[in-house]
């Protein structure tokens, strides 16, 4: 997905210094645009050497999955927006509750 969606498009405009960057260990500063919220986060944006998956770290986990409260199954849209050069996180659905008789350990 990163490699049709944002690669593609970075080299369409020429951002070679950001694809090495996120090919490498290093991986490249990005900024993210909570849109329900209207903030910005700098994030981390990298390519697992070992399992060839991107990921996004940095602040991810604490201002989008804890706080935003992401749970299995919740739908997230997260797209590149080339007039802000920037990603835009939004939550776009919530996954049903799962019942109480269906939960392990409780």
């Amino acid at each position: 997905m990163v490699q049709n969606h944002i690669i593609k498009v970075w080299e369409e405009a020429g951002r070679v210094d950001e694809i090495e960057k996120v090919v490498s260990d290093e991986g490249v500063a990005i900024k993210v645009w909570d849109y329900e919220r209207e903030r910005a986060y700098e994030l981390k944006l990298k390519k697992l050497s070992s399992s060839k998956s991107f990921i996004i770290s940095g602040a991810w986990r604490t201002k989008f999955v804890k706080e935003r409260r992401l749970k299995r199954g919740d739908t997230i849209g997260l797209y590149w927006s080339t007039s802000k050069s920037r990603f835009v996180f939004s939550v776009l659905a919530r996954a049903p509750p799962i019942p109480v008789s269906e939960r392990g350990g409780e």
